[in-house]
């Protein structure tokens, strides 16, 4: 991800001259377009050159056995722009829509599963919720499903937290 922005950064000031003089107001537009387009068609290449097996840590079963249930983060398979990077409303309510239908989906795939406590996200991919080792079966079968994290805390770095 980091590279892509430097690449983004890169390719706009390499190209700003480009774009020609007597534009200036249509200059940031003409870039901000540009911005998108490569940054949306790097996630495409991207998206379409991972693996379609989803990615989890195995010693999650070995945890929700154990426990009954375990907090997990569900990552799901969809192209999306963070929303500063989309060009009007239009768009982000299309993509808002796009995340809570992807899922409502999965979550109703998953209805006979032991699922609770479910958080849905707004503006990215993700959902986060209790589930046993059925549910996480279920979720690493889904072609819809990215990835699957345990959802704990982390211990504060000091760069993330107040200075004592």
């Amino acid at each position: 991800m980091k590279s892509a922005c430097q690449l983004l950064l890169i390719l706009s000031i390499l190209l700003f001259p480009l774009i020609g003089e007597g534009n200036e107001g249509k200059c940031h537009k003409t870039l901000s377009d540009l911005d998108s387009l490569l940054y949306s068609q790097y996630c495409s290449n991207q998206t379409k050159t991972k693996s379609p097996e989803v990615k989890y840590d195995p010693s999650l079963f070995h945890k929700a056995s154990k426990e009954g249930t375990i907090r997990v983060i569900v990552r799901l398979k969809e192209d999306f722009l963070p929303e500063g990077l989309l060009k009007d409303d239009t768009e982000i309510s299309a993509q808002r829509k796009s995340i809570k239908d992807k899922q409502e989906y999965l979550l109703n795939k998953l209805k006979g599963n032991n699922i609770s406590k479910v958080k849905r996200f707004s503006y990215i991919p993700y959902l986060a919720f209790y589930t046993d080792t059925e549910g996480l079966r279920a979720l690493i079968t889904d072609d819809r499903v990215h990835s699957l994290k345990e959802d704990r805390l982390s211990r504060p770095a000091l760069s993330q937290s107040i200075p004592i």
